[in-house]
Formats: structure tokens, sequence, C-alpha cells
């Protein structure tokens, strides 16, 4: 059974994910979706850093990936 897009065609499409089951169910019906329409997927997870923490364990500070200037 061939899918068609039900939607106006969109090059991209933006789901936001959070590890619940709920976002898990989305990520299925995006994953669907962006194949019926020929659609690029793009997974968002934000981390939220808490700064009092990153002062009591300054190991976990972000380090750059590349000596500056990067």
């Amino acid at each position: 059974m061939e899918q068609t897009c039900p939607l106006v065609k969109h090059e991209n499409i933006l789901v936001p994910l959070d590890g619940s089951t709920f976002g898990n169910r989305a990520l299925a019906q995006a994953i669907r979706l962006a194949n019926a329409c020929a659609s690029k997927l793009y997974l968002l997870t934000v981390v939220y850093q808490n700064p009092e923490l990153l002062v009591l364990e300054p190991d976990l500070t972000p380090r750059p990936r590349c000596p500056p200037p990067c």
C-alpha cells in the first residue's frame, strides 16, 4: 500500500523529543509522515544544565571540541 502525503509538501519536519512514551509515539508518526512526504526529519532534544550543579561539579562543564579559535 503506497502512502500519499496528507499535507502540503513540507521539505523539513522538526520533532522535539523528551523521552516520554507520548514523544516516542509522535516520533513514529513523524517517521511515517516524513516517508510519505519525502521530507527530511530533524530530531531535537534539549538538555537543561543547572548552573548550581556546574559550580559543585566543574567537570560537567562542556569543553570546546577544538582549541580557539574554532
